[in-house]
């Protein structure tokens, strides 16, 4: 019963207007984050363009001209199977910059959303592959947090910073392909409920030993040059 009633009192806080939850702060079992997030069903972005595969991307506009991934956290809408991010997105004729990904920390002008800071991939459990633009240089925090069956993720060169719980419960992940010739900074719960021995990691010919010695990283046993 206690435990029903702390995923209630979460759908609740959720529901105000611009409400950030830390789910660690509950120190709930991956079970019942999932629980929590499959009972969201708001959408928090301002459009939504499909990308050269016609899959559907949702978009919020951080400022003139520039764009961040949201999420659809209606079921029906998650992103599945292998999604491609535009570096560039045009809607009703006015092109965006795909700049980020949207996370709790940030702050964009009000649409009416009760859900305005939910990471785009958040809980997508059909998600398999994720491939990000040079437009984007940051991972935010709880991207692909409960991600349980995606395999792949590719990052652009222009990644600098990888924000807290980025790959929790990432369990299949296999394929970390990052295209940076210096380790993104990371925070040390990037990786938290994650078991680096399962994946591989991908780097730049010839930058093997800066991973092996950076933080975080070293962790990874499979380090393969590309």
């Amino acid at each position: 019963m206690n435990k029903l009633i702390t995923i209630c009192a979460l759908v609740c806080l959720y529901g105000c207007k611009s409400t950030t939850i830390d789910t660690d702060s509950f120190n709930m079992p991956e079970s019942y984050y999932k629980e929590f997030y499959s009972r969201l069903s708001t959408d928090a972005y301002d459009f939504k363009v499909a990308n050269m595969d016609d899959a559907m991307i949702y978009y919020r506009v951080k400022r003139d001209g520039i764009a961040y991934v949201a999420a659809s956290v209606d079921k029906r809408n998650q992103y599945k199977g292998t999604v491609r991010i535009p570096a560039e997105v045009t809607y009703q004729g006015k092109t965006y910059k795909v700049e980020g990904l949207v996370s709790s920390g940030d702050i964009f002008p009000d649409n009416g959303s009760a859900i305005n800071s939910l990471s785009p991939f958040t809980a997508c459990q059909e998600l398999e592959e994720v491939i990000l633009p040079a437009s984007i240089d940051s991972i935010g925090s709880y991207s692909f947090f409960l991600c349980s069956n995606i395999k792949t993720i590719r990052l652009p060169s222009t990644i600098k910073l990888i924000g807290e719980c980025s790959f929790s419960y990432c369990k299949s992940l296999i394929y970390l392909c990052i295209n940076c010739e210096e380790p993104p900074k990371i925070h040390d719960r990037s990786f938290e409920n994650f078991n680096p021995n399962q994946c591989t990691l991908y780097v730049p010919k010839g930058c093997k030993p800066r991973y092996q010695q950076a933080e975080g990283w070293k962790d990874f046993r499979k380090i393969v040059e590309q």
